[in-house]
């Protein structure tokens, strides 16, 4: 996957070229347009198919904004990458300054919405209604062209360079200065000055060297102005080669155009910076600091865990010795319920019941669907349900050490899913302990796994509850997979909570039973705040 800005055709060509005695294949290029707001992809190509890369006249589209064929001309053409289609669901259009759609092969400004587009920039007003346009469309600030249904992006509208009623792409100028023997690779850049007595811009192209000597500054400057002239047909005005660190840049090692012409306005790109030795010092300082605090977190983690696993040893053993001594299933399900409150509290685990009030009115026994994030779920539902009930446990529990004997003594319901006959025989138990009272709370995901969201729902528990004729109750756990996230064993200090919705009486027929399921998994993502997966 390649999303730079923009993706040089240059370089795939390159690249091919260099891999393919490897093996690489042209087919396993995926060149996609995305941005942060759109919540990083936007566009992206049929996977498998090869990329295309558009040759374009380039008077016809430095003048006009045009994408057509090429002529025969001693000027070397536009190229740009295909960067597909946008994503489904969403849109993108193409239009000028006064936001009138454009035709195909036209170049404009490239506006965009869809379920995945920003809806501001926080805390910051202006500079969102400075892109919002209307129809909920958001201007991405780059230009580009649409050709067959394909977006091609030509550069960020901020950087565009006119000169003389051209509009010249300064990434392309910098790929030819790049190629100059001597110029530090990644640290080029092209930018416009205004220029009254001209009535256009002046095109200045500054480049990095280790070259010390004036000699061969001059012969890079001079070498610079002609690649880019045989490449544009324009040469630059002004070619300035600086000492290496001379060219400001992000954190990430992006070229900040608009800094570095600030800079070259006020003269200061001709001399080395003088802040690179405490530059260098305090990467060095930050880098330092940086892995103290992570010695120091990993430390207090490793404190934590071994806390916690005494803590749980407290509480897991007594209740293992209580078993032994014959307590009751009652009086150890009230112990276990209280013990679980008071687990979270000494864990430093902040636990919230949201809904309590729903139940009142209903008689029991109610069947509790549940969505399921990780291996402590269990807790904040003991320690919120203040009622008779059984959970249904995957058979291979009963058998662990200590816990397993306690869940005996509970009497919950242990479940197969693998063969037929046993999840017959499962069902069965469960509708047993319905009619003795007692509620059910069960997981209808059946597992869970470490990405964020809702897997599909299995029926099992809506068909139960349709055959039984008992109120099923949606109960949403809300940040237990921060709490512990699959692939993790030592939890986490969130705040996490319980919320119960008003219960659901799905009738006997097929398709009602379907419709609660499905009931029942919106509100459960609604009120966990996770997205379905799958569905």
């Amino acid at each position: 996957m390649n999303g730079a800005e923009p993706i040089s055709p240059r370089s795939l060509v390159r690249f091919e070229k260099k891999f393919a005695r490897c093996g690489f294949r042209k087919t396993s290029f995926f060149p996609v347009y995305g941005l942060a707001e759109s919540s990083l992809l936007l566009t992206a190509p049929v996977l498998g198919a090869e990329v295309r890369i558009e040759a374009v006249d380039r008077d016809a589209f430095e003048r006009q904004g045009l994408a057509r064929a090429p002529e025969k001309s001693p000027v070397e053409p536009l190229r740009f990458v295909s960067v597909g289609k946008a994503i489904a669901g969403h849109d993108v259009r193409i239009v000028d300054e006064r936001g009138e759609e454009l035709a195909d092969r036209r170049e404009g400004r490239l506006l965009f919405r869809g379920p995945a587009a920003m809806k501001g920039y926080f805390r910051n007003r202006a500079a969102t209604e400075a892109v919002m346009r209307p129809g909920g469309f958001v201007d991405s600030g780059d230009r580009a062209f649409v050709a067959e249904g394909e977006v091609f992006i030509t550069g960020r509208a901020k950087d565009l360079i006119i000169k003389a009623g051209r509009n010249l792409i300064p990434q392309e100028i910098e790929a030819a200065a790049s190629e100059v023997a001597g110029v530090r690779g990644g640290s080029v850049v092209a930018f416009g000055v205004s220029d009254p007595a001209l009535g256009t811009e002046r095109v200045v192209v500054v480049v990095e060297t280790k070259d010390e000597s004036a000699e061969g500054r001059a012969r890079i400057e001079g070498e610079v102005e002609r690649a880019v002239a045989e490449l544009v047909g324009v040469p630059p005005d002004e070619v300035l080669a600086v000492p290496p660190g001379v060219v400001p840049k992000t954190s990430s090692g992006k070229i900040r155009r608009g800094a570095c012409r600030e800079s070259y306005l006020r003269g200061e790109l001709s001399r080395r910076s003088r802040r690179s030795p405490w530059i260098a010092a305090r990467l060095v300082l930050h880098s330092a600091l940086s892995r103290i605090r992570g010695g120091l977190k990993k430390g207090a983690r490793l404190i934590y865990g071994v806390y916690l696993s005494l803590v749980t040893a407290a509480f897991v053993l007594p209740a293992w010795l209580l078993v032994l001594c014959g307590l009751s299933r009652r009086a150890l399900g009230g112990i276990v319920r209280h013990g679980s409150r008071v687990y979270l509290s000494l864990a430093g685990v902040p636990l919230e019941v949201r809904g309590r009030e729903v139940l009142k009115g209903h008689k029991g026994p109610f069947i509790f669907v549940s969505n399921h994030a990780c291996y402590l779920d269990p807790l904040p539902l003991m320690a919120a349900l203040d009622l008779d009930y059984a959970f249904a446990i995957k058979r291979e529990a009963f058998s662990w050490p200590l816990l397993g004997r306690i869940f005996r003594r509970l009497e919950h319901v242990a479940v197969d899913r693998e063969k037929v006959e046993k999840a017959a025989q499962s069902a069965d138990a469960l509708r047993a302990v319905l009619a003795t009272g007692r509620s059910l709370v069960l997981f209808p995901e059946g597992t869970f796994t470490r990405a964020t969201g809702l897997r599909p729902f299995k029926l099992g528990a809506f068909q139960l509850a349709a055959e039984t004729g008992v109120p099923l109750v949606p109960i949403a756990l809300v940040g237990t997979r921060r709490l512990l996230r699959d692939g993790t064993w030592i939890p986490r200090r969130v705040p996490i909570a319980v919320a119960m919705a008003e219960p659901l009486k799905p009738s006997r027929s097929f398709a009602d039973v379907v419709r609660v399921k499905e009931e029942a998994s919106e509100i459960l993502a609604r009120l966990s705040g996770e997205p379905r997966l799958g569905s």
